[in-house]
C-alpha cells in the first residue's frame, strides 16, 4: 500500500539520511520502474499537450524569441522521455559509477595506477551526464573543455621547466662553489 502512494522510497530516507547519492539513485530508478506503466500513458498525454501548446505559440508573431542561429530553420518539437528510459539510464549510470569505483580500487590495492589506463573520464562524464540530467547548461563545450585541458598542460609544462631550472642553477652554483674552492686550496698549496 506504501508503494502504491510513492512513501517507499520517502521511507527509505528518513530512515537513512546518510544514504549515498547512488543508493537514492538506485532506490529512485527502482520506483520509477514500478511506476512507468502508468506514467508513461501520463506522460504521452502531456506530450502531445505540451506538442500542440508549442505549436499555437510557434505561430503567434513575437510570442518566443527567436532560435539561437544554429536553429535557425530548423524544425523544433518537444521530446517525450518515458520515465521507464529514464530508470535504464539510471541503472546504466550505477553500473558505470560501480565499475570505476571497482577499478579504482584494484588500482589502490595493488599500487598500480595502469588499472586506470581502462578508464575513459570523457566516455564515464558522459553518460552519467545524460542518465542524472542531461541539462546541457551544466556541461561545458567540449571545445572549451579541450582548451583548458592545453591550459592545464602548457601550466603543468613551465612548472616543469622553472622546476629544471632552478635546478641546473643549483648544480652550476655548487659547480662553481667546487671550482672556487679548488683554486683557493692549489693557492694556498702554491705559497
Amino acid at each position: 500500500m506504501k508503494k502504491a502512494f510513492r512513501f517507499g522510497l520517502t521511507d527509505i530516507l528518513a530512515a537513512r539520511p546518510q544514504m549515498t547519492a547512488e543508493e537514492v539513485m538506485g532506490y529512485k530508478s527502482d520506483e520509477l520502474k514500478q511506476l512507468a506503466p502508468n506514467l508513461v500513458r501520463v506522460y504521452r498525454g502531456i506530450g502531445g499537450f505540451v506538442a500542440r501548446r508549442a505549436n499555437i505559440i510557434g505561430r503567434m508573431p513575437g510570442m518566443i524569441a527567436p532560435p539561437p542561429p544554429e536553429l535557425q530553420g530548423q524544425p523544433i518539437s518537444p521530446k517525450f522521455v518515458s520515465p521507464f528510459t529514464k530508470a535504464q539510464k539510471s541503472e546504466r549510470a550505477q553500473g558505470v559509477l560501480g565499475w570505476v569505483r571497482t577499478i579504482e580500487g584494484f588500482a589502490a590495492n595493488s599500487q598500480d595506477p595502469s588499472w586506470m589506463d581502462h578508464v575513459d573520464a570523457d566516455g564515464v562524464v558522459n553518460v552519467l551526464h545524460d542518465a542524472m540530467t542531461g541539462e546541457p547548461n551544466v556541461k561545458r563545450d567540449p571545445r572549451e573543455v579541450e582548451q583548458i585541458r592545453k591550459s592545464r598542460q602548457a601550466a603543468q609544462q613551465q612548472q616543469v621547466e622553472l622546476s629544471n631550472a632552478a635546478a641546473r642553477s643549483e648544480v652550476n652554483a655548487n659547480n662553481a662553489h667546487a671550482a672556487q674552492a679548488q683554486t683557493l686550496a692549489r693557492s694556498r698549496k702554491a705559497s
